[in-house]
């Protein structure tokens, strides 16, 4: 299918940058037709005008804008843009370092402490409102908040540099960044919806086997300001998806937009969204990790004992947790675990002082393990690797 004249771009273009000031001006090559432009707000607009005109636009611009379009999705009843805008810059100030992991456990300690309590996960809370002013979050709002941070955090010119993108799952969204080592691209993701580092490696774009969308974070934030109003989602979509595979050799990879596009009603839905996130409402508190290996928890053909990465992460009191694994192993008595190898909980109970020598005997089916009364060890593995361990204890008992 031709795409319409006015999306159609030079892959060797792409994006432009230019130095001015302490951020920079960016200068982009896909326009984003809307129906009509006396609709959009004053800041997009202006934003709209000079991408149609092939200008300069501030990077800050761009930032300020894309918090501020969530205002009119709170429903709160009054205008608290302005100390929405100010968390905004508080959180940057509060997170110094230069590594995105480190910089999002920084942002949200200082949340937890000015808030008294750490932010919960909760499916209706999906704006950067919700999650600044009452410490509640989702995928999206946790993804938003965190590419603001991001770009606030360097210049125009460096954040291109660090090559961010964002990357859309079957009813999920997260924030990401990519690397090159030996000619390839690997992949990052930073779990929003996790406490900790929270760093998903997804290793290189060309070997993933599950379905993924990869958006360049610049015209994710500027498609954010216009999803509403395109004139056509899909082709506009689909010349920035290919745009993001021309850079990062995604080829037979990209996953292209087809069809028509319904009309867009939440501010957390999206021309680049696919599926439905399986979550129930009500808030529930956020697990926690550091690093994750996504190949051994989530893919085509999944580990049956894990179920949905999200679901793990998401909603599970690990103090209920560890009490339920202690109950249900004193019901399934000294009986030989078989735990997957590549899995979490392996990984994890190595790491935490004991030896496979001591603890596990190698088998054809993965490492045997004898689980006693003595599980002290337990808190300190993740929400994954207790769940992992709990649901092979129940498939030896009665429960």
């Amino acid at each position: 299918m031709r795409l319409p004249i006015r999306v159609i771009f030079s892959l060797s273009l792409g994006l432009l940058l230019s130095a001015c000031g302490d951020s920079g001006k960016v200068k982009y090559d896909i326009k984003m037709p809307v129906n009509d432009p006396a609709k959009l707000s004053s800041e997009a607009r202006a934003i709209y005008d000079a991408l149609e005109a092939g200008q300069e636009i501030s990077f800050d611009d761009i930032s300020q804008a894309l918090a501020k379009s969530h205002e009119s999705h709170y429903a709160n009843g009054t205008s608290r843009v302005g100390e929405v805008m100010g968390l905004i810059d508080e959180a940057k100030g509060n997170a110094p370092d230069a590594d995105p992991h480190k910089r999002k456990v920084q942002y949200e300690d200082w949340l937890t402490k000015k808030k008294g309590a750490a932010a919960v996960y909760n499916l209706d809370a999906n704006t950067i409102f919700h999650f600044l002013l009452e410490n509640k979050m989702q995928c999206y709002s946790g993804t938003v908040l965190n590419q603001l941070v991001n770009r606030k955090s360097v210049d125009a010119k460096k954040f291109r540099e660090e090559n961010w993108v964002a990357i859309y799952e079957s009813g999920h969204i997260l924030s990401g960044y990519l690397t090159q080592a030996n000619g390839k691209w690997n992949l990052f993701g930073i779990e929003t919806t996790a406490e900790g580092q929270a760093m998903v490696e997804y290793g290189p774009v060309d070997a993933i086997t599950s379905e993924f969308r990869l958006v360049d974070a610049e015209y994710w934030a500027l498609s954010e300001l216009f999803k509403f109003d395109l004139k056509d989602a899909a082709a506009t979509g689909n010349a920035v998806l290919e745009y993001t595979a021309s850079r990062y050799g995604l080829g037979s990879k990209l996953m292209r937009i087809e069809g028509t596009q319904s009309a867009l009603t939440k501010i957390n839905q999206s021309p680049f969204s696919f599926g439905n996130a399986n979550v129930e409402p009500g808030d529930r508190p956020r697990g926690r990790f550091d690093r994750r290996d996504r190949g051994s928890i989530v893919g085509p053909n999944p580990n049956p004992l894990l179920g949905s990465y999200r679901e793990t992460v998401v909603g599970v009191d690990r103090t209920a947790l560890v009490s339920e694994i202690q109950r249900n192993a004193r019901i399934a008595g000294e009986q030989r675990l078989i735990m997957p190898s590549s899995g979490p909980f392996c990984q994890e109970w190595s790491r935490i002082g004991y030896s496979y020598s001591d603890s596990f005997c190698k088998t054809a089916g993965g490492w045997a393990f004898y689980l006693t009364e003595s599980t002290s060890q337990l808190s300190q593995l993740s929400v994954e690797a207790l769940t992992e361990l709990n649901n092979v204890l129940k498939g030896l008992g009665r429960f």
